[in-house]
Order: structure tokens, then sequence, then C-alpha cells
């Protein structure tokens, strides 16, 4: 949750006043020197130094209405080649302005991603890259202790604090650009095939509320303490809503379902404001959410409420992939009644699903703020009061506008594969295999043969420019192009996986990232710069100087960039590849056959998924009643034992 509002810190203040002091500090001086060489051409008497800084700061002033005093006794240094603050800071900085940049850079974009760095972890990546290009001459005991605080303040206008909120990490990897796709290509599939209007689009997910728990809120208490406390009734038994939205507007029944092992009659006979425009209905189980036979009085009691408006049109009801959509039951009814269940991607209902998105965080709002209202009246909230507390929330949440919005924000109605923005894929860019998510490392043996391609690319393209079009026709080269080479060398090298059709594994390793030593840039010849040129070639050999002096600080400011970044994706890489292992791990210790372990969108009612559905029945069924049998066999052989013990028992009672 970010820090909303929050005002900057004295640090930061104070950063901006001496940044903002010292351009200050840098016009007065340029203004002084261009006003003491006009004078000098035209004659007559400059201003002083101390009138220049007047000006100066009475300008800002007129802008900013922010007086900035400027010592004069300071700019004359300036004048006369000195440096600000904030320039000489720079010149004891541990990174250069290009590793700065990088180090953000990453930050920014692994934040994006859903993994953001904590400062300690910020300072850590940003030591790893002083380190590798300082070598030997970076100190033993690192940056300084508050070294990511003043980093944190100087990069104030692209980094900001928060507190973060978890994200699942099957959510984040299951949102990608190949689920969204094949997710809306299925839904268009099936919206062109069987012709279903909007008003017989349908969407249902589950919620849970614990009625004595709720959302944290601002409030008052006394200056100075560190917390501040607020009792509520402390219930954490779940009681699941299991609502129905159809892109009309319009909802139908919510499914309530307690937690308990019979229904009460308290529960059915509470006052229900809900009645008056909504039906509800309500179930029991063990555990307090939905299980397979509830899902099955569901769909019947969904096809009840909705057979008279589809008039025997097919409709569509969007569900996620929870296992009782998948029991043979459910499925077989939701197929002779025209009910095409399309399923979303594994794990990806908080970007996919309506009701996640636009009404469950509202309605979770509202009813805090209902159950808050209920217990200062010195009640406490049942489940044989849960519904009349739970109808304003439910109302103020389920209007006909946000029903709409939850459909149109997820790209159903209309039609709109693009509402889902990258930024909510961006999460999933860390198991992604696209080919835009290129690292830039600088390898061994393997770096050979990319940097040989590359070159023998480049001079192929010059030559190819100066030699002339011809109309004969194009013949295959006798000997390997400069990409079949590359690709040959890459698989006898140690990273023969990358051009391999193998997938990827956590073994898979790319030799160790080789780095250098890389000095500050310094102006070699800034001397021979400054001096007067007093003939036209001296003029011509300084600016041909010039130009090399600025080429290689291009370069090396290239150098620099390239090699930091390198690194950081070189701590990422391995951080990604120990996941990888971790879920190789997993993988092998507990396999599944569950018709849903893919992850991907299915059309449920679709006679691929419904077969296997079937035949797991069937299996199912086999396999209970082989287990019956044995359990009968076992009953019988009990049963004989028995009998032979009797009888051996009575042969040494009886006499001989």
């Amino acid at each position: 949750m970010g820090m909303v509002g929050k005002a900057v810190s004295q640090a930061v203040k104070d950063q901006i006043a001496s940044k903002e002091e010292d351009e200050l500090k840098k016009v007065a001086a340029k203004r002084y020197q261009e006003e003491k060489k006009q004078v000098s051409e035209e004659g007559g008497r400059a201003p002083s130094l101390r009138k220049i800084c007047q000006l100066v700061s009475n300008e800002r002033f007129a802008v900013t209405k922010r007086r900035v005093l400027l010592s004069h006794v300071t700019v004359s240094r300036l004048v006369k080649g000195g440096q600000t603050i904030q320039d000489f800071n720079l010149t004891k900085c541990w990174l250069t302005e290009e590793e700065e940049t990088i180090v953000v850079d990453s930050a920014l974009e692994l934040a994006r991603r859903g993994f953001p760095l904590s400062p300690r972890r910020l300072k850590e990546n940003a030591e790893y890259v002083a380190k590798k290009r300082m070598g030997l001459l970076f100190p033993e005991d690192g940056f300084g202790k508050d070294w990511a605080t003043r980093f944190i303040n100087k990069n104030h206008t692209r980094l900001g604090r928060y507190w973060s909120r978890p994200l699942d990490s099957k959510r984040g990897c299951a949102v990608n650009l190949y689920t969204k796709e094949e997710f809306y290509t299925l839904l268009k599939d099936v919206l062109e095939k069987y012709d279903i209007p909007p008003e017989l689009i349908y969407g249902a997910d589950e919620t849970g509320i614990q009625p004595g728990i709720g959302q944290k809120e601002y409030v008052l208490g006394p200056k100075g303490a560190s917390i501040q406390h607020q009792q509520r009734s402390g219930d954490r038994e779940d009681i699941t809503l299991f609502p129905t939205i159809c892109a009309d507007g319009s909802s139908l029944a919510t499914m309530i379902i307690f937690k308990g092992k019979a229904f009460s009659s308290k529960w059915g006979t509470q006052e229900n404001p809900l009645d008056a425009r909504r039906a509800v209905s309500m179930s029991h189980s063990k555990k307090g959410y939905i299980e397979g036979e509830i899902s099955i009085e569901w769909i019947r009691n969904f096809n009840k409420q909705t057979n008279a408006k589809a008039a025997g049109h097919a409709h569509l009801l969007l569900v996620d992939g929870h296992s009782t959509h998948f029991t043979y039951v459910f499925l077989r009814y939701a197929r002779e009644h025209g009910i095409h269940g399309l399923c979303y991607p594994s794990h990806a209902t908080h970007v996919f699903q309506g009701l996640d998105i636009v009404i469950f965080g509202p309605l979770k709002a509202y009813w805090s703020r209902e159950r808050d209202k209920f217990e200062r009246q010195g009640q406490v909230v049942t489940k044989g009061n849960f519904i009349s507390v739970l109808a304003p929330a439910y109302y103020e949440a389920f209007t006909p506008g946000n029903i709409k919005s939850a459909f149109r924000k997820t790209g159903v109605v209309p039609y709109n594969p693009d509402a889902i923005s990258l930024a909510a894929l961006a999460p999933s860019l860390e198991t992604s295999s696209s080919s835009q998510q290129i690292l830039p490392l600088r390898l061994s043996t393997p770096a050979c043969h990319v940097v040989n391609l590359i070159e023998e690319g480049a001079a192929q393209s010059i030559g190819e420019g100066l030699q002339a079009i011809t109309d004969s026709p194009y013949t295959t080269p006798s000997t390997p192009t400069c990409v079949a080479r590359t690709v040959n060398g890459l698989a006898s090298s140690s990273a023969s996986f990358l051009v391999s059709p193998t997938p990827i594994h956590s073994a898979s390793q790319l030799p160790p990232l080789v780095t250098t030593f890389i000095s500050l840039q310094k102006r070699r010849y800034s001397n021979l710069l400054k001096e007067e040129p007093r003939t036209a070639r001296e003029a011509e050999l300084q600016a041909a100087v010039q130009d090399l002096e600025n080429g290689y600080d291009t370069q090396k400011t290239v150098i620099i960039r390239l090699q930091a970044q390198s690194v950081l994706w070189d701590i990422h890489v391995t951080w990604l590849r120990r996941q990888l292992e971790t879920k190789e791990e997993k993988a092998m210790s507990k396999k599944t056959k569950w018709i849903n372990a893919d992850g991907k969108p299915k059309l449920l009612t679709s006679d691929d998924v419904f077969g296997r559905v079937e035949a797991m029945e069937k299996e199912r069924l086999a396999d209970e009643e082989a287990e019956k049998m044995k359990k009968d066999g076992l009953g019988l052989y009990k049963q004989a034992v028995a009998m032979t013990r009797g009888k051996l028992t009575q042969r040494k009672i009886l006499p001989n």
C-alpha cells in the first residue's frame, strides 16, 4: 500500500533546496561573466557580483514565491572555476551517474514485475555493481550505513517508499501474454459459435467474509502512541458468498454458505431484507465454503433462474478453475441445459474476474462499515443476523453500474482483449518465455560466438551496401552462414541449452559473468583544450582532440551502463534459477493428472473436457467397486477365520 499524500522528509526538502541554490549560483556566475564580457567590448561599468546575485534571487522569487539568498562570495568561487556543493558531492559518489540510472531502472522494473527491492537489497545490488567495476579498490565494509536512505532521497522523483502487498507467485506467473491470448480467443469462439448475447453472459465467483474481522482504517488516538487498537468481536469463521452477475447489469440469487455440520433453523428464520430485490439461497458445509454437492445444487438453481430468460438459447457462465466446477454431475447437467461454462486461467481471477476487480473490494469495505455500525449498538454479528447486517453493503456494491463495469473492465462485454493492460501482465515476465526478454550478459566461450556473429553481420551489411544489385537468382552459399556457425558453436559450448529444443531446467547454467575494472572518467587533455589556439592548425588539432575526448566519454559511459546492467541481471537470473529449482523439486514430489493441471482457460462443457471428466468418473467408480469387492472379500475372509477358530475351540473343549 503506497503512502499516498505523505509529505517529503526534511532531508529531501534540504536536498531540493540545495540543488535549487546551486542552480541559481551557476546562473548568477554565468550572467556576471556575460555582463563583464559585454562591458569589455562595449565599454562602461559592469554591475557588481553582489548586485547580480540579488537580481537573480529576485527573479526566482517572482516565479516561485520562494526566496533563495545567494552569497556573492560563494558565486565568486564559481566565477574563478570552482565547483558547487552538488558538483563536488558527485565526485565522491560510489556509483557513476550511468550506474545510478541502471540501479534505479532495475529497481523500478523489479517492482513492476511484483518483486520490489527493500532498501537493504537495493544497497547490496549497488555494492555488487561498484565492486565489479572498482575491483580491489572497493572497501571491505562496503557503502556507509545510511547509503540507501541517501540514495532514495537523491532519486526521490523516481523511487518511492511503500508498504508492500502480497501477490501470490502463482497469480503473478499465471497472467501472461499467452494465457491472455488463449482466454480471449476461446471467449470469442464460444460467443460467435453459439451466438450468445450480452444478457445471457454470466459470471460467478466466491468470496469469504469473517464477521468479526474488518479492514483496517485510519482512527484517532493520543498523540505519540505507537499503535491504536480497535476492538471487534474477533470471529474468524468464514461465511462464503457465491454471487452471480449478468452482463446486462442484473444479478441472480446469491448463495450464502455457513459453516456447520447441519443447517440451523435460526439461520433460515432471520430477517432477510435482500428478499425485497434479490433472492438468497442458503446452504452449509463443514468447512464453510463451496463443495461438490453444493455446486450441483447451485448449477440447478442457476438454471431455474435463467431458463425463462434464455428461452432455449445457449448462455455462457464464466467461472474459476475450482475443482467443484469439474465434477461429472456438474458438467453433465450444464451440457444438458445449454449452459456453456468457460474457465478462467488458473490463479488469474484477480485480473480476468470482474467480481474480483470491481465488486468484492467495495463490498468488503461497505460490510466493514455496516458491521462496525451494528456492533457500536452493543450487538454482535452472528449467523442468525448476518444477512440483515450485510444487506445495505450488498445493495451498495451490486448496482447495475458496478456489474456492467465488471464485464467492461475485463474485456468481456464489450469484447476487448486490450482491457487487460500490459501493466497487469508485468509480474508474469519472470516466467514468460518471450523473445523480447533478452538478458545482456557478457559470457566467455558462448559470448565469443555471438560477438563473431555481430561482427560478421556488420561486415556483410557494409559489403552488401557496396555491391551492385543484380537480377541473378539467389543461390544457397556452399559454406555455412554466420548464423549457422554461431548456432553450431553454441551447440558445442556450455550454453548449448540456448539452441536446444528441450526445455530449460535449473541445471542449465550460463558461464560466470566476466567483469572488468573501469576507471572513472577523467579529462586527460583538459589543459590543452583550455589553451587558446594560435594558428588554424592548432584549432583543428584541438577540435580533433575534443572529438576524441567526447567519443571516449561516450564509449566509457556505454561500457559502464552495460556492465552495471549485466551485474544486476546476473543477480536476478541466479535468484530465478533457485526459484526454478524449487518448482522442479515440487513438481517431482507431487505429480497430478487433474483436468486443470496446466492452468489454461477451458470450455468446461466441451466434448474434450467432458470426455476426460467422464473417463475419470468411470475410473473412480471402478476403483470404488474394486475397493468394495476388496472389503467384501476381506469380510468373508475374516468370517471364515472366525468360524475356523470357533470349531477349533469346540474341539479343545469337547471330550475325545
